[in-house]
């Protein structure tokens, strides 16, 4: 464990008590933009996590607006800063490698040069920020970009454990197996969940790194820069290489900066020519460690300047875009430059489509992973706080002009895309940064702090409560409710009593349970009540209706009473019906409507959970009091989602599981599908065979496996995989000149993977999985090709099925599915499905255009650019076939895995061409075909099927 110093924490005494105006007050509560900074009644620097703990209850019982503060570098006023109390996460400055786990831990008082300095000696780096005064709590829990965004995704698609201090001061970590809906929470939802005060981050290997900054002035020059960003934006595909192409106004004149990055001591030749070739008037480019790249961007040149953030998204970095950013530039700063303008830039930031596939998890920012859209930042920084709202007001100027320019190119999608967090301002509505992700994140919301302690900080705030009705906000008033002559702040998990005349304790003689939720800690705070996460969304979302508006609800059996006060604090009172004393319980129930209808204002909910017997419906059948009943609220989806954890979990634990439900509901289909005369098994007899597969390929092979003997299964097979677009079942049988019958008796066996249509002539024949069609057609074509020959596939010709089997190899690769690497890896093939194939000595063979070749080696090409792009591990020891090599062997057993369907092809490729141009070398006559041959020789596990690609001889005699 090393403790990083601060220069400045050596120039003051732990002693100091931090009084305001002091310079230990001042250097606590400043921000790198002075705009944002206000003066707080207290600064609190805590050094502990118990102590962070302390402070939140003492503001969540008393109600004081407060401000965290990790690195200062946001310009939102009010985010981190605060008149109430400030809280300075200074002390938290440990960093800790583990090499046993390759992470990282560090606090979040850091600064990313810091972690990266204390970190560097270890040859590691970590997913963090990309210039010098950046904190490391701000950038992570608001997403956070980073230099090797394009290699591994968002700063918090890094992290896998959160050391947070919850809004009622328990201490817990976080992580995807602890608590898997609050890990979500934290990865982009800022601090709405309590305060983080240590993270743990993968740790990435880190040698010399190549970059720096280029600056260009003359227009000739700027205008270059804009058609080389967009030309970088939408043609480099490496994920090693990034760039930051600032436009900016500076001392009276345009100024265009280029940051280039690239992942090794040196790029290849290309990647960023277009940049280096257009002349600039300073150049710092060089290879070097990645601390000193970081540390040589001039960030922290404007410290203590005004300055303010915001963002826009970009779906596509086109030239007009870029221009139109560039004559905005000149002409606001040519409009502000007599405001005390010291600084603007308008920076584009392009990252690769593919950045949000390194984590197929859900995080709260971006709302959406299924586009990505680069961020753009606009920066002003002046030196007048008298004109703050002229520059406030510019940066709206700007904002709108630029969507303006996006709508009329046509990105009509920006409308409704995710806002950046760490760049929007700070009116921006929730609904923008969040999306579609509200409900959800309002759920963590009442779990975790349902008294919104964290409202009274500032950031994007996530609402639970209706802020109209008077209940629990922001506000600095505490709720008091008076028992006799007992006054009780209700605040969380604490309570303070005061004019304490009765002897009884209140609180001690009911002995509530605290925080009686799934996720506490059941073996120290019973009962055991845990429901599987995610389930009874729609019992859950019917509580939160009735706390927002009052209403009462009953469900079954359970009570929830009517309000008027709406306040957040809530008793359960379960199992009323199993009390013996009947009368007692009417008695109950009579007090308590009586109680409520008394002490209206009260900030209290009772729920009361119980089935609804004569003697307590009598009681509950009044007008304020609403029945439900729980048997009304389908289990279906909770059946879903936990089927759908339970095999995501699985899929962790055994990386040949891929598919999550889709094996789930595969299987189920497997085992319970009718038994027909060629398939006679139950489902009790299939049930063993399902427990004996590995992941969804051995599913495909067992139930293939049960119509492979039929007629035509492979014509029909072959057929599915080929087709464009889906067909009925006649018009398949009519394609391949066979009875309606014949192609349903096949199908009817594979309804585990393939949708069969309850009609032959109108309904289409298509696959039932999610894993992308494209990869397992891929492996469908080519274990037609090389398992089951020439003969058995009839009049399908070889060369159409290897150019479309290339085809789809290059879409498959080229998309940003999650399944897409476990499909390259693969997965060995049940070995049942082997000897039912071919026996050993077999070999038949067709022909090949030689124009074919040339069409499968563009597709090949295609693939090799998207596997060296998203997986370049899985290409460090492939072997490049120099078409040499007369033949191609592939052992069985295996799996047709993505990166052997490629390998093989690239043979086919290389020795196509090889056969050709040795062929003109020495002037024989080229044939216009080549003969591709194919035979399996060996037995069981030592089957091969060898290729041999060879002049077609034949087709040239004729």
């Amino acid at each position: 464990m090393e403790r990083v110093p601060r220069s400045e924490d050596l120039a003051f005494q732990q002693t100091l008590k931090p009084l305001e105006g002091s310079p230990v007050f001042n250097w606590l509560i400043s921000h790198w933009s002075s705009a944002s900074n206000q003066v707080p009644a207290c600064v609190a620097e805590p050094g502990t996590p118990a102590d962070v703990g302390k402070i939140l209850q003492i503001v969540g019982i008393t109600r004081t607006p407060f401000a965290v503060q990790s690195g200062g570098h946001g310009t939102n006023p009010g985010f981190s800063s605060t008149k109430g109390v400030h809280v300075s996460l200074n002390s938290f400055r440990s960093v800790n490698y583990n090499q046993a786990t390759q992470t990282v831990e560090f606090g979040t008082g850091l600064k990313w040069e810091e972690v990266y300095a204390a970190i560097e000696q270890y040859g590691i780096s970590v997913l963090g920020g990309r210039v010098t005064g950046v904190g490391v709590g701000g950038v992570t829990l608001g997403g956070g970009y980073a230099w090797k965004t394009n290699q591994y995704g968002l700063t918090c698609d890094s992290v896998t454990a959160f050391e947070l201090v919850k809004p009622n001061g328990d201490v817990v970590r976080v992580t995807q197996q602890s608590d898997s809906q609050l890990f979500f929470g934290l990865k982009g939802a800022s601090n709405n969940f309590g305060i983080v005060t240590k993270i743990t981050m993968k740790a990435l290997p880190q040698g010399q790194v190549w970059g720096g900054m280029i600056n260009y002035m003359d227009p000739t020059s700027i205008a270059a820069v804009s058609v080389a960003t967009s030309k970088f934006a939408n043609e480099v595909t490496d994920p090693k290489a990034a760039i930051l192409s600032t436009f900016s106004y500076y001392q009276g004149s345009p100024l265009v900066g280029v940051q280039l990055f690239y992942d090794a001591p040196q790029p290849p030749a290309g990647v960023f020519d277009d940049f280096l070739n257009i002349p600039a008037v300073q150049t710092n480019v060089s290879t070097q460690s990645f601390l000193s790249l970081i540390q040589s961007t001039p960030a922290n040149a404007t410290y203590g300047l005004r300055s303010y953030f915001e963002g826009v998204p970009v779906s596509a970095y086109t030239p007009q875009f870029l221009n139109r950013v560039k004559d905005l530039t000149v002409t606001f700063g040519n409009q502000l430059a007599s405001k005390s303008l010291v600084f603007m830039t308008l920076v584009a930031e392009p990252f690769l489509p593919t950045i949000l596939s390194h984590n197929p998890a859900r995080t709260a920012y971006p709302f959406t992973r299924s586009k990505v859209y680069s961020p753009f930042n606009i920066l002003f920084t002046w030196a007048d706080p008298s004109q703050d709202a002229v520059f406030e007001q510019a940066i709206r100027d700007i904002k709108e002009q630029l969507y303006a320019e996006l709508l009329a190119e046509g990105q009509t999608d920006i409308v409704n895309a995710p806002l950046y967090p760490n760049y929007a301002m700070w009116d921006t509505p929730v609904q923008k940064v969040y999306g579609s992700n509200l409900p959800a994140l309002k759920l963590v919301k009442l779990r975790v702090d349902p008294l919104n302690v964290m409202g009274l900080a500032g950031g994007f705030k996530i609402s639970i409560i209706n802020q109209s009705s008077g209940s629990v906000n922001a506000s600095t008033h505490q709720y008091d409710t008076r028992i006799g002559q007992q006054t009780t702040y209700v605040a969380g998990n604490q309570y303070q009593f005061v004019n304490v005349d009765s002897p009884e304790d209140l609180i001690r003689q009911l002995n509530p349970i605290f925080d009686a939720s799934h996720t506490r800690n059941r073996k120290r705070s019973p009962p055991d009540s845990e429901c599987f996460p995610g389930t009874r969304e729609e019992p859950i979302h019917e509580i939160i209706v009735w706390a927002d508006c009052g209403e009462m609800t009953l469900l079954n059996g359970g009570v929830l009473e009517e309000t008027c006060a709406k306040g957040p604090f809530l008793i359960i009172v379960d199992g009323l019906d199993e009390c013996e004393d009947k009368q007692g319980v009417e008695e109950f129930i009579d007090h308590m409507l009586a109680f409520f209808e008394e002490h209206p204002s009260i900030p209290l909910r009772l729920f009361v959970a119980s089935r609804v017997e004569q003697h307590i419906r009598e009681r509950l059948e009044v007008d304020q009091v609403q029945l439900g009943n729980l048997n009304s609220h389908s289990p279906n989806k909770d059946i879903e989602r936990y089927l759908q954890a339970s095999f995501q979990a699985a899929a962790k634990r055994d990386r040949r599981i891929q598919a999550s439900f889709v094996l789930a509901s595969s299987i189920f289909k497997f085992t319970v599908q009718p038994a027909t005369t060629d398939d006679p098994l139950t489902p009790m007899e299939r049930l063993p065979q399902t427990l004996t597969m590995n992941g969804l390929d051995g599913l495909y092979a067992q139930t293939l496996a049960c119509s492979q003997h039929l007629p035509h299964f492979h014509n029909i097979i072959s057929t599915i995989a080929l087709l464009q677009d889906p067909l009925s079942i006649a018009n398949i049988a009519k394609l391949l000149g066979i009875e309606t019958f014949q192609v349903l008796h096949v199908l009817l066996n594979l309804q585990a993977i393939i949708h069969v249509p309850g009609t032959d002539d109108e309904d289409e024949v298509t696959l039932c999985h999610t894993l992308p069609s494209n990869a397992f057609l891929c492996s469908m074509l080519w274990g037609s090709i090389v398992l089951w020959g020439k003969e058995e596939l009839g009049d399908v010709l070889y060369s159409d099925m290897l150019a479309e089997c290339a085809q789809l190899l290059a879409m498959a690769v080229e998309c940003s599915d999650s399944h897409i690497r476990p499909w390259l890896v693969g997965v060995e093939l049940q070995d049942h499905w082997m000897p039912g194939l071919r026996g050993g000595g077999y070999g038949c063979g067709d022909s090949i255009p030689i124009i074919q070749i040339g069409q499968i080696h563009k597709a090949v090409q295609r693939a090799s650019s998207a596997i060296r792009a998203k997986y370049p591990d899985l290409l460090e020891s492939h072997y490049h076939p120099t078409g040499e090599e007369e033949t191609y062997d592939i052992k069985l057993p295996r799996c047709m895995s993505g990166i052997e369907i490629f390998s093989a092809l690239e043979w086919i490729v290389a020795r196509g061409r090889f056969m050709i141009k040795s062929g003109l070398r020495l002037g024989e006559t080229t044939s216009p075909y080549l003969w591709l041959s194919e035979s399996i020789i060996g037995e069981g596990y030592f089957q091969y099927v060898v290729l041999h690609l060879e002049t077609d001889t034949e087709v040239a005699s004729d």
